[in-house]
């Protein structure tokens, strides 16, 4: 199972997870409760893709309708289907499909596909609780009764979760966009040349496995698929200039640093780049400038890890030096 498959089914039971509890923080109000659950869809239909997003919806309530008490107010069960409420719960699907297909690029366009998938989300709503209540239960309930029982009340708490959706989704993408990874490239050294102005500072490139790898002088970096560390840093600093010739050595040491406390044996640096195990080569640091024109803008710090005797060892030192 490769790493994309496992991020996406961890990401799914996080988010499952907070479905759940979401639907737990519920402050009963008539037939509706105040409840976390639309922040948790919109935070999901802005972060992952629409296909995860139905998968995750249709998971959570799956569980709710064999029984699993997953629904507000700790409700569960195929009775569940006939509450005036479910049709919020269905009406989730039409917010992640909305918000994926309006696309949006920037702050005004996210917030008005999110007011739309809201609006849409009413309309379904108000529909199901009609049928359930005025066919169903013959209620009688009139459109200004179903707008103030379904709608009204909730607006301004909507709103905010709206908001509050707003930043926490951009905070996770932003994250996501700083984490990139191939399960082949070139070189991750290049991507981050060739890509430098799109993408953000600090971002984080790594491959299980590169074609055209490579040191300082352009000696080549010979690698088999899964056995080596791969990875690149961007820092857009323009300040870094002045630092320039250090950040090898000292990433020297900090990788270094790693491999010890791993208790990896008899660790040494061979200034200025190459950390050996043993008298032996195991990582190369390769610094590269990003220059627009004659100015320096930043660099490019390339690192490269053989362990290729303990792939579980070869994870968690990965994991480490992402981190240092």
């Amino acid at each position: 199972m490769n790493k994309k498959v496992i991020k996406d089914i961890s990401i799914s039971a996080l988010y499952i997870a907070l479905l759940i509890v979401g639907s737990y923080i519920s402050v009963p109000v008539g037939y509706i409760k105040f409840t976390l659950q639309l922040l948790v869809v919109f935070v999901i239909a802005n972060t992952t893709s629409l296909k995860n997003g139905i998968v995750i919806l249709t998971l959570y309530i799956l569980m709710g309708l064999i029984g699993i008490p997953v629904f507000a107010n700790f409700q569960g069960g195929i009775y569940y289907a006939i509450s005036p409420t479910f049709g919020f719960v269905v009406g989730f699907y039409v917010v992640i499909i909305i918000i994926h297909l309006l696309n949006a690029k920037n702050f005004i366009q996210t917030v008005i596909s999110f007011v739309v998938s809201l609006v849409a989300l009413y309309i379904i709503g108000v529909a199901y609780g009609a049928f359930t209540l005025n066919i169903l239960g013959d209620k009688g309930y009139d459109f200004h009764k179903l707008m103030m029982t379904f709608v009204v009340p909730y607006i301004p708490f909507d709103l905010l979760k709206i908001v509050a959706a707003i930043v926490v989704s951009n905070r996770i993408n932003d994250y996501n966009k700083r984490y990139i990874h191939f399960d082949s490239i070139d070189s991750t050294n290049t991507y981050l040349k060739n890509h430098y102005k799109e993408l953000r500072n600090l971002t984080f490139v790594s491959a299980s496995y590169q074609s055209q790898g490579h040191g300082r002088m352009k000696r080549n970096w010979q690698s088999n698929k899964n056995e080596n560390l791969m990875f690149s840093f961007l820092i857009k600093n323009p300040k870094l200039i002045n630092e320039f010739s250090s950040i090898s050595l000292v990433s020297g040491v900090a990788v270094s640093k790693v491999l010890i406390k791993l208790k990896l044996p008899n660790v040494t640096i061979k200034w200025p780049n190459d950390v050996l195990i043993d008298g032996a080569k195991i990582a190369g640091i390769l610094s590269e400038t990003v220059m627009q024109g004659n100015c320096f803008k930043g660099l490019i710090l390339g690192i490269g890890i053989n362990v290729n005797s303990n792939k579980e060892q070869l994870s968690t030192i990965s994991d480490k030096v992402a981190t240092a």
